[in-house]
């Protein structure tokens, strides 16, 4: 009998435990999960004229210069390109490097590559672990000429949308 009871006071003492954990946490909201937020870098490339330009990889690294298949593409045919993450774990403080590289030859005539680094915007629209977004635009206006690498700041306009 003095089994029972103990088993019975324990259980209730748990219950009624996790019945006030709502006075406790923060109202009561309990969250599982991974913090996650959504990036992008979008922009265009034009020449000097600022006609749109082609077929022009580009390449986003960080400064350690780590990369992946999904961060390259290519200009459409209005110069423009997008590269997207949606899901990824936010960062903060960080500079990222991005380059135009014309890699089709003499196609849509040869322009120099061009790197440039920029600090992403900040991430707005948090809620609890969907840190928000961030929406950055560089653009790039390359010059013509063989494979000499130029720099400068690509034109980089961070702005949360």
């Amino acid at each position: 009998m003095k089994n029972k009871f103990l088993c019975w006071l324990l259980g209730m003492l748990g219950f009624s435990a996790m019945s006030s954990c709502d006075k406790i946490i923060d109202g009561g909201k309990e969250e599982y999960g991974t913090p996650h937020a959504d990036f992008s870098v979008s922009g265009k490339v034009a020449d000097t004229d600022g006609k749109p330009i082609q077929g022009i990889r580009v390449v986003l690294t960080n400064p350690e210069g780590h990369q992946s298949a999904a961060d390259t593409t290519y200009t459409a045919a209005d110069g423009k390109y997008m590269l997207d993450y949606p899901g990824i774990f936010p960062f903060r403080d960080t500079t990222l490097i991005i380059e135009a590289e014309d890699v089709d030859g003499e196609e849509n005539g040869e322009y120099k590559k061009q790197v440039t680094d920029f600090t992403p915007a900040p991430f707005s629209g948090r809620n609890g672990w969907y840190h928000g977004e961030s929406r950055n635009t560089v653009d790039f206006q390359l010059t013509a000429g063989g494979d000499d690498e130029q720099g400068g700041d690509g034109g980089s306009e961070n702005k949360p949308e």
